[in-house]
């Protein structure tokens, strides 16, 4: 239908804790414009934006029985505990009941984020059997964490000793995603080709706290900390830059009316640019360096419906993965994108005129070169993880406004190749 349609949303909310100067403020604005020129030809924009800004909590230290005294909060700590700071042991263990709404962050803490998401496309039928469609995206955002969040208690001094750390990124990304479908008959068959091309760049620059000298940065009291401010800042740099541009191909073909080959190729040309500098204006080591990676993967599957309604399948597929946001965390030795192979097989029925269904599948994967976190700074590459499993689900509507539903799946997944990890079950 010709004409205008649109929406626009806007949001907000203040939060507010029992904790000393926690709060959280967040805002947002969005809109869309779809715009029908003709019944061939329809146009469409958007944009949202948010912003999300606060001060922050990062929890309350615990102190020995024998400082809190009466003021020991029992039934919720027990045990001792190390040190952050200087490894020394503390406990017997508890809460100092008058430090429960205390905030131990800095008097200028910040945390929060602003970001921008553009889009605008169109969508064109030229001919009544092909289809032409393209999404043009950019997205902008800036995100900080300012704070002191660790602390712990000084046996000698009988204080709380703190840190410093703050984080910022800067991030861009622009992209654009064309599609066709095109609709014909190959010696009486039914085939639908399909097509996409894909092309994005992200930018993104981190900027964290670098100086190991500074922690502890300080000490303040337990009872009634005078909060103090952030004091200098020492940030490590790092600029990354990964451009994508990926063409993938899809062709279905029905040799039967009830039986399909459906078979795809995709091809990719990702590149990543590092580079950083230090607080003390060193240069990291293993920067700046450069990786194009040009993965090729594939996919093939079949489709029979022998009734109406009730479809069985089978699959075989291959992918590459960037590792999405950990790439921007690798180094030269670990640049390696991440492999899978999947095999999955299942049947969906959709029954008593559209008010029942069910599904099951049964897969097998397996990735390799899987990046894996090994603590909280550190990522390691994992040989390979492999799962199988199986996933069972149904829904039934008995009558207007109600349905049931459920499911059940049992994954089977493991380290393999990966030191001492081989054998244990992946997060």
């Amino acid at each position: 239908m010709q004409g205008l349609d649109y929406r626009f949303d806007a949001v907000g909310s203040k939060l507010n804790s029992f904790i000393d100067g926690d709060f959280r403020d967040v805002a947002g604005l969005a809109a869309q414009l779809n715009y029908c020129v003709t019944a061939d030809f329809a146009a469409f924009a958007a944009f949202e934006y948010k912003n999300d800004y606060g001060h922050a909590y990062w929890g309350t230290p615990l102190v020995p029985v024998s400082f809190a005294g009466s003021h020991a909060v029992s039934g919720v700590v027990s045990g001792t505990a190390v040190s952050t700071f200087d490894g020394s042991i503390i406990g017997p263990l508890t809460i100092d009941s008058r430090t429960l709404t205390t905030n131990y962050n800095v008097a200028d803490n910040a945390t929060g984020a602003h970001d921008l998401w553009l889009r605008g496309g169109f969508a064109w039928t030229p001919l009544a059997n092909v289809t032409v469609k393209d999404q043009y995206y950019s997205y902008q955002a800036k995100r900080s964490w300012f704070d002191s969040e660790t602390y712990a208690f000084n046996n000698a001094t009988s204080t709380i000793d703190r840190d410093r750390f703050f984080v910022t990124h800067n991030q861009h990304i622009i992209g654009d995603n064309a599609d066709l479908t095109w609709d014909s008959r190959i010696l009486g068959m039914d085939n639908r080709f399909a097509a996409q091309l894909q092309v994005s760049s992200n930018w993104i620059t981190f900027e964290q706290e670098g100086n190991p000298d500074t922690f502890p940065a300080d000490t303040v009291s337990v009872i009634n900390p005078s909060p103090g401010v952030y004091g200098p800042e020492f940030p490590n740099t790092r600029n990354s830059r990964l451009t994508d541009v990926a063409g993938s191909f899809e062709d279905r073909l029905k040799i039967t009316p009830v039986f399909a080959l459906i078979g795809g190729v995709r091809l990719e040309q990702l590149t990543l640019n590092r580079f950083g500098v230090n607080f003390d204006g060193t240069i990291p080591d293993g920067q700046p360096f450069s990786k194009t990676w040009k993965p090729v993967s594939y996919r093939a599957a079949y489709t029979y419906e022998p009734i109406p309604g009730l479809t069985f399948y089978s699959m075989y597929a291959t992918a590459y993965d960037p590792a999405g946001a950990a790439l921007f965390s690798v180094t030269p030795d670990t640049l390696q994108l991440t492999s899978t192979r999947l095999y999955e097989t299942g049947a969906k029925q959709t029954l008593w005129d559209g008010r029942a269904e069910w599904t099951v599948a049964a897969y097998d994967i397996k990735q390799r070169n899987v990046l894996v976190p090994v603590n909280t700074t550190t990522v390691d590459v994992a040989g390979e993880v492999a799962s199988k499993g199986v996933e069972m689900a149904a829904a039934v509507r008995p009558i207007d406004g109600l349905k049931l539903w459920g499911n059940a799946a049992f994954t089977h997944a493991r380290f393999v190749n990966f030191d001492v990890w081989s054998g244990n079950t992946p997060v």
